[in-house]
């Protein structure tokens, strides 16, 4: 899971569910 941007780990997992977890933490329902 370490992919080049370990502080964006979860964006690329959340991928599917909430792409902009970490691009937007008020996204985040």
């Amino acid at each position: 899971v370490t992919t080049s941007g370990i502080k964006q780990g979860p964006v690329l997992q959340s991928t599917s569910q909430q792409p902009v977890v970490a691009d937007k933490p008020q996204w985040s329902v």
